[in-house]
């Protein structure tokens, strides 16, 4: 069976030759280093909870970076910039959800805001809040009046009618 030749073609920008090497059989094998031009990237990955900072393009060069802001309220979690590295985008954030209180929550606890007149609050991640009974109540003692808001989460202390023991 008659040995197949397949064409060699090789781009100076992205190969260099090595060496040659010959064998017994009189042929000659080309050994190349190949050197591959590093590639770019498509769009963005999408944030949850977040956006790019500037206008979003349809393709980045290699090492572009692209920065991350969250939503009003929220916090960010690491690095605001994802960076195109050879095809990939790489870097980690997250935005974390702020805690939301409002006056239909506090009235079910019996509890106000300590320092503050809002009806509604919005607290960041990792902020605190401090409580206060309102008139005619005290604290059921199973939490704080202080509470931290944790990635949207935070519990609510509760203050039950005040029992006088005469």
């Amino acid at each position: 069976m008659p040995k197949r030749q397949c064409p060699l073609v090789l781009h100076p920008q992205k190969a260099s030759a090595d060496r040659l090497v010959g064998d017994k059989s009189n042929s000659v094998t080309l050994v190349a280093r190949v050197m591959l031009s590093p590639v770019g990237c498509g769009k963005p990955p999408t944030l949850p909870d977040g956006d790019l900072k500037y206008d979003i393009k349809f393709s980045y060069v290699n090492t572009e970076k692209v920065e991350y802001i969250c939503q009003l309220h929220y916090t960010m979690q690491g690095e605001p910039f994802k960076t195109c590295n050879n095809g990939r985008w790489t870097g980690s954030m997250r935005c974390l959800r702020p805690c939301t209180v409002n006056t239909e929550d506090m009235n079910r606890h019996n509890i106000r805001f300590s320092h503050k007149t809002d009806d509604k609050l919005y607290l960041p991640h990792e902020d605190h809040i401090t409580f206060s009974c309102i008139r005619g109540t005290v604290p059921d003692g199973r939490m704080e009046m202080r509470q931290y808001c944790n990635d949207g989460v935070m519990n609510l202390p509760t203050c039950s009618e005040e029992i006088n023991q005469y």
